[in-house]
């Protein structure tokens, strides 16, 4: 086999999906792990770090899971992993300076106290060192001594003058003194003095370059150190390597040609790895030569992050374009692929028919220009696509609709480069000024497409912000420019969504309100007839604010608006052009004793219904809302400190109505929640219930499934005994196995009832049930 063939059956062959069926109940996180940041190995378990949370891949058996806030993280915003040899214990230090220490046996025990407390300063953890159960953690204001087996911090050493203390970068230690790297040269401290005591530490000045200094490591008793030429001066030049031999300091045989990121202590083996720009070196400690040097793995170039050496040549690294690496050498390197999205970022969601379509860039409140080609993502059949047909000429691609009759027919809107058109992932056309009738910004090239959508009719809208002509349609291959300037000109507009009736509502944002157009189906051109305004003045809106940031339709008509105040409801958008009783009104909810307004004090930036038309709501700093139809009652209330949710901050959420997912897209990335409602159908279809038949030892709750909306669901035994009654909300119910008096039922056959409301439709299904 040629070489270039092996490489790529390695590649192939190691490629792993993985993918676990969530139950109700439970998350999912759906981030990217092409993109890696640390590693470690503890027995037969590789972990991997995203930067936000955990994989781990099982070597003896290939498998892949997740290790996250999800599943019992205490945080997200992972900076460094690093295993203590002394007692198998993994450090997971985030950015935030919290801490999780990860036993052998899997349990995880978090350790919050530098993260709870005020530290002025670089509140950051650069690296971790570990001499017996002590891990001696760089931060940017110090040295915390971590005790692995009491998990408590120990200590905190300062380095500085009393007033002002250097950052740490990387520490190591030998018998009688700790030497530490840092911005401004290598310090020691005597292990006989009392290191809390700022005075006891002393620059090594003598025989050794000044300045910065970002690693540092014991190798057999001698003290390498890295000079950073770019940290200290700010210029991309190769670094310098010193060794001390207790009295003196010269330079090391090897010469870097690189800016070395970061150094490893692999005596043990005999060895120091040094990561640099190009990749990773393994230095003989012996000699001083180039033991191996990876830089390209034969399928991609390399990008190296971090690394973990378990001896015989054998490397696992965390790449930042390709994940977790495996390799032998230069010539055998394995790509352990998890699956997830190609990065982290989302801002606008649309779903079909289980199809989930990512726009990832958010332009924030000013909608700006951020200048990234960043791919957007699509989930179809539980496999995550990056939609690579795209152009890298393509900018901030920041709203995404889908075509509401083809699922596989995706329309984005790109900051700066017009309206990009897919159809089966792939690439039909890219619309701009050259090519459709949208005009550009102030006359030039230059089109802000800040929202996107499709009608009923399978017309593509595209929003234009601050042009003259700010609505733009392509009806079949025909664009046609709608010209709301008598209302607004040259305004940014950030969303549009069609009702039952067939009119549009558009987002005017940062202040503008709402306009409403209702002759979506004629496109006849805008006038005082058919558009409207919408705002706070009574008997034109009565909106709480004009500052509006999302709006969708309910099941039953209604018009949901989130604004910097709260929520907002069309109760009778059908009155809009009638001019009388169609004002917005606020939820009022009773909260300790007190009347309130809902969510009076949040910026509502996501509002999307479910099957059983309850509203979940998104938040600019709460995180997520699920209230019941009417609003009145919270059924969840997600944030960081009450689940495993990654951000109070949400951009986005849909729902697949197939499964009951529900998207969030955080600043962080994207997580999902299952639900148990779905939607209705028109009829019953397929109407059954699983798990069927019920096992012993069987603990959860058993679902009935293909119900239209509202549906009366009875079970009855065998002898006609009402055993439970429900009503469905969507096209699912949920049963905790129990009576009406909460007593776990009998073994046996349980009949299964399903009727519409109006007794015109009904089925019948049986479930076995075995205690």
């Amino acid at each position: 086999m040629k070489l270039k063939n092996y490489i790529l059956f390695l590649f192939v062959s190691l490629t792993i999906r993985f993918f676990s069926q969530a139950k109700v109940g439970q998350w999912q996180d759906h981030l990217n792990y092409n993109y890696a940041n640390g590693v470690a190995k503890v027995g037969n378990i590789v972990y991997v770090s995203n930067g936000e949370g955990l994989a781990t891949y099982n070597e003896d058996d290939n498998s892949i899971s997740k290790l996250t806030k999800i599943e019992g993280l205490s945080d997200v915003g992972i900076l460094t992993i690093k295993k203590n040899d002394y007692n198998q214990v993994l450090l997971v230090a985030y950015k935030n300076t919290n801490i999780d220490i990860i036993k052998p046996n899997g349990s995880i025990i978090n350790i919050s106290d530098l993260k709870r407390k005020n530290i002025p300063g670089k509140k950051y953890i650069n690296d971790i060192y570990f001499k017996d159960n002590i891990a001696y953690l760089s931060c940017g204001f110090g040295i915390i001594l971590l005790d692995t087996e009491k998990f408590e911090v120990k200590d905190l050493f300062k380095i500085g003058n009393g007033t002002s203390f250097k950052e740490i970068y990387q520490v190591t230690k030998t018998d009688s003194a700790i030497y530490a790297a840092t911005e401004s040269g290598v310090y020691y401290g005597s292990t006989k003095k009392n290191l809390s005591n700022y005075q006891n530490w002393n620059l090594i000045a003598s025989n050794i370059t000044a300045g910065n200094y970002n690693g540092i490591i014991n190798l057999n008793g001698k003290i390498i150190a890295n000079y950073s030429a770019r940290l200290s001066s700010n210029k991309a030049m190769a670094d310098t390597l010193w060794q001390y031999d207790g009295i003196n300091w010269s330079k090391y045989p090897f010469k870097t040609n690189s800016e070395n990121k970061r150094i490893y202590d692999y005596s043990k083996f005999g060895l120091f790895l040094i990561n640099d720009q190009s990749g990773l070196q393994a230095i003989s400690a012996t000699t001083g030569l180039v033991d191996k040097y990876i830089t390209d793995y034969g399928f991609s170039s390399a990008n190296i992050n971090d690394v973990f050496y378990e001896g015989n040549s054998k490397y696992w690294l965390a790449d930042g374009r390709n994940g977790l690496i495996k390799s032998n050498g230069a010539l055998r390197n394995e790509k352990i692929s998890i699956i997830g999205p190609s990065n982290n970022v989302s801002n606008d969601l649309a779903i079909k028919d289980g199809n989930l379509v990512i726009a990832p860039i958010n332009l924030g409140p000013t909608f700006t220009y951020i200048y990234r080609n960043t791919k957007p993502n699509l989930l179809s059949n539980n496999e995550w696509i990056e939609l690579s047909a795209i152009p890298d000429t393509i900018f901030d691609l920041n709203c995404v609709a889908i075509d509401p009759k083809d699922k596989n027919h995706i329309a984005f809107g790109s900051m700066g480069r017009g309206v990009v058109e897919l159809k089966n992932n792939q690439l039909i056309d890219i619309y701009n000024t050259t090519n459709s009738s949208m005009i550009g910004f102030n006359g030039s090239n230059q089109l802000w497409l800040t929202g996107i959508n499709f009608d009923p009719n399978s017309n593509l809208w595209a929003l234009n912000s601050g042009s003259e002509k700010l609505v733009s349609i392509k009806k079949g291959n025909t664009w046609i420019n709608l010209d709301f300037d008598y209302l607004i000109s040259k305004q940014t507009l950030s969303k549009v969504i069609f009702d039952r009736n067939n009119k549009a509502w558009i987002i005017v944002a940062r202040g503008g309100g709402l306009l409403v157009y209702k002759d979506v189906n004629t496109l006849t051109p805008p006038n005082i007839n058919n558009t409207k305004l919408l705002n706070v003045s009574k008997g034109n809106g009565f909106l709480p604010t004009n500052d509006v940031y999302s709006i969708c339709e309910d099941l039953e008509g209604r018009i949901w608006v989130g604004t910097a105040k709260g929520i907002a409801v069309f109760n009778n958008p059908e009155n809009v052009f009638k001019n009388s009783n169609f004002d917005s009104q606020q939820i009022l909810i009773e909260q300790d004793n007190q009347v309130e307004i809902l969510l009076e004090n949040d910026v509502v930036t996501a509002i999307s219904v479910d099957g059983g038309n309850r509203k979940w709501i998104g938040t600019e700093s709460s995180g997520v809302y699920c209230f019941s139809p009417d609003g009145q009652n919270t059924i969840y209330h997600f944030s960081v400190d009450n689940s495993p949710i990654y951000s109070n901050t949400i951009n986005d959420i849909v729902i697949n109505e197939i499964t009951g997912d529900v998207f969030i897209a955080t600043d962080k990335g994207v997580q999902s929640f299952r639900t148990s409602i779905i939607k209705g159908l028109e009829n019953f279809e397929d109407v059954h219930a699983f798990p069927n038949p019920v096992k012993p030892g069987f603990s959860g709750n058993i679902y009935i499934t293909g119900l239209i909306d509202e549906a009366i669901v009875k079970i009855t035994d065998v002898s006609g005994n009402l055993v439970w009654q429900t009503t469905s909300q969507g096209g699912q119910v949920e049963w905790n196995l129990k009576t009406f008096i909460g007593t776990k039922v009998a073994s046996g056959m349980y009949l299964i009832f399903c009727a519409s409301a109006s007794g015109d439709k009904s089925a019948t299904t049986k479930l076995l049930v075995v205690n």
